[in-house]
């Protein structure tokens, strides 16, 4: 469920989880986020709009909150980032689509005439 990816760290501990990834992007060292904040804990699903956008900078653990995309977008260009934010939904696609060569090998195996003399 893409829209249950969440980003966790393992310190500071004053840095808190981000849930409910929509959107993000790598660039070195700084992770650019948008993403869904279920204070309730059952307002949860894909079809909640982003109302987080955050810039986290890995190496040091800060992180920077804006208000709106096109803020999280000048945030980045004080980083010299163009935004161009992937969905979790595109890099869990992209992730199983670059695994798929190992399953065709499976096929070819299973396929390959058998020996006749065994």
């Amino acid at each position: 469920m893409p829209e249950q990816a969440y980003i966790d760290h393992d310190s500071p501990p004053s840095v808190e989880t981000v849930s409910e990834v929509r959107e993000f992007q790598v660039s070195g060292n700084v992770i650019l986020v948008t993403s869904h904040r279920d204070i309730s804990g059952s307002d949860w699903g894909a079809d909640k709009p982003a109302d987080q956008f955050q810039i986290i900078e890995t190496t040091t653990g800060s992180v920077r909150s804006f208000t709106s995309i096109t803020e999280l977008g000048s945030g980045a260009a004080d980083f010299g980032i163009a935004l161009h934010l992937q969905t979790a939904q595109d890099a869990l696609s992209t992730s199983a689509a670059r695994a798929r060569p190992g399953w065709l090998f499976i096929f070819v195996l299973l396929n390959m005439p058998r020996n006749r003399y065994s």
